[in-house]
């Protein structure tokens, strides 16, 4: 990451090159924090490839964040109810129709409810299944695209667009640090390979040895992909460009690195990454102070550079994928898990690339693919290099495009990188992988008459309004509006609403024609505050956040 260029000068009694953007949000107590180390479990459906002789679906589920149990499906379609006792289960599906299903784990986990349509056309010699719609998954935004305030003429291209399953990300690319790594470790068999199938330094694969580590080399790019397309899902990060930066860092190969400075695991993270991601985020920062201090009712960019260095050392211990007692040397969970903090601190590169273009009134519009050439390259080189390139590219009174920042910053490795990606992040679909099959070794379900349902009284319909106010309060006791910050309103039934925040930090939703009584979650999306109640029949809720600005250290750490 940083540290692949050399171009920085890290100093062990802080981080003291990296401009602070001071987070408006209270710390949160620890025994509310979100933590990516939790468990979760997805469930998805599939339809065989080609015409098959008799129609079937197959549904699937996977838990991520532990070694998971016994993972059950029951849905219903037609007047069908089943149970799948075992996964992957193979579905009967003899005509067009609507399914439901969720997947339970037994360690107390369920799945969201999947809603498909699934169409069932008769060929010459069989029938074509497919999946007409999923709904469940078309709500992706970019986060980074919010952040940036896009204009809808420049949205985003089809890398950035967000597959319906993670076997959508497979890939087979010929990696070749990959097959080095899996011959050098006695994973591929090259006995039948001159010299090893490796060159003498244990760095590059011979071709003998890149033909035999072909298949492994598939198995190993693709593995981690459904805690990429679950990350992309829960942060808004693109989850191809996720995965080509993965790709570039480390090849999927999840050792640590010693270059100028330690890397660690699928995204090479580096201390100074950690640093720009705790500043950015007190909740993660709360989720992981407390292994190592007593007192952190406080955040990150308070504490001395000697705590500060503490606190990356146990957020960079977790994602330390390392394992000698493990197969193949390596902990495969964890690495996973580490997925979620690469997107997290892209998210927040994202930010920090936004806040400095901010300070530089006279930019123009930037496009969409320059700014995440900005991020990566934040990713990359560091805050102090983006900042220096934009001050010299508009110094020089030229456009801010990422043709001319890569001609004037002098962290010039940054320009490479970001080039290679992009290079790899346009050719992605090119890769793509799909089995010729999608899985043979089947369970099959066991059906059951559904039960005849109870109808459910007519629900009586609220007029009410919901209006929502946001405010930062300082030291002294005055407030300030927080004007496009995102509001949603969350229904028991499944229905979502989202709107900013105006001028005056406020924003209402017009709740007529939603049942009364219902419960209602208003929530601040990625700032952990929310207020719960049952929307009344008539009349105002008026709900208030308002976010303690922390006091700021005289100087940087």
């Amino acid at each position: 990451m940083f540290a692949a260029g050399g171009e920085f000068t890290v100093s062990l009694e802080g981080i003291t090159n990296t401009p602070t953007l001071t987070p408006a949000v209270t710390p949160t107590p620890s025994s509310l924090l979100a933590s990516y180390d939790r468990s979760i479990l997805e469930a998805f459906i599939q339809v065989p490839p080609g015409v098959v002789t008799e129609p079937y679906i197959v549904l699937d589920a996977i838990e991520l964040g532990v070694d998971p149990g016994v993972l059950t499906i029951d849905g219903a379609f037609s007047d069908k109810k089943f149970l799948c006792e075992n996964v992957p289960c193979m579905v009967p599906f003899s005509q067009s129709d609507n399914i439901s299903f969720r997947a339970y784990s037994d360690s107390g986990l369920s799945s969201e409810d999947v809603l498909a349509v699934v169409v069932v056309e008769e060929m010459e010699g069989g029938y074509l299944v497919r999946l007409s719609s999923v709904n469940r998954y078309t709500s992706f935004a970019d986060s980074c695209y919010q952040r940036w305030g896009q204009p809808e003429k420049d949205a985003p291209t089809y890398w950035a667009e967000f597959p319906q399953f993670y076997f959508e990300l497979n890939t087979q690319r010929t990696l070749h640090y990959l097959a080095a790594k899996l011959i050098a470790s006695g994973i591929v068999d090259v006995s039948s390979c001159a010299n090893g199938g490796i060159s003498a330094d244990l760095t590059w694969p011979t071709g003998c040895g890149l033909e035999q580590a072909k298949e492994e080399i598939i198995e190993w790019q693709n593995q981690y992909d459904p805690y990429i397309w679950t990350a992309s899902k829960d942060i808004g990060i693109p989850p191809k460009l996720l995965k080509t930066l993965i790709q570039t860092e480390s090849q999927f190969w999840p050792s640590n690195q010693r270059f100028y400075m330690d890397e660690y695991g699928l995204g090479q993270m580096t201390e100074l990454g950690l640093d720009v991601l705790l500043r950015d985020d007190p909740v993660l920062f709360q989720s992981f102070c407390p292994k190592v201090l007593e007192y952190c009712n406080t955040f990150y960019i308070n504490l001395s550079s000697e705590n500060q260095a503490l606190v990356r050392g146990a957020l960079l211990s977790s994602l330390n994928a390392t394992c000698p007692d493990c197969d193949n040397g390596f902990d495969f969970t964890k690495a996973g898990r580490s997925v979620f903090y690469v997107a997290r601190l892209l998210q927040a590169d994202c930010g920090e690339v936004d806040s400095i273009i901010d300070g530089f009134r006279t930019v123009e519009e930037i496009s969409y693919e320059d700014y995440w050439k900005f991020t990566l390259f934040t990713y990359h080189s560091g805050i102090v290099c983006f900042h220096s390139a934009v001050d010299a590219t508009l110094r020089d009174d030229a456009e801010l495009t990422w043709e001319n920042l890569s001609e004037k910053t002098s962290c010039i490795d940054g320009k490479s990188y970001v080039d290679g990606i992009w290079q790899n992040l346009l050719s992605f679909d090119l890769y793509s992988y799909q089995a010729d099959e999608v899985n043979t070794d089947f369970n099959m379900p066991v059906f059951e008459a559904p039960a005849t349902p109870t109808p459910l009284p007519t629900p009586i319909l609220s007029s009410s309004t919901i209006q929502v106010q946001v405010f930062l309060e300082y030291p002294d006791g005055s407030m300030t509006p927080m004007s496009d910050m995102t509001v949603s309103v969350e229904l028991d039934n499944g229905v979502t609403l989202q709107a900013f925040t105006s001028e005056k930090g406020v924003v209402t939703f017009d709740m007529s024609e939603y049942p009364a009584s219902i419960n209602t979650l208003v929530n601040l999306p990625g700032l952990y505050r929310s207020e719960s109640f049952e929307l009344p029949l008539n009349g105002t809720t008026e709900i208030v956040f308002i976010f303690a600005s922390p006091v700021l250290p005289r100087s940087l750490p």
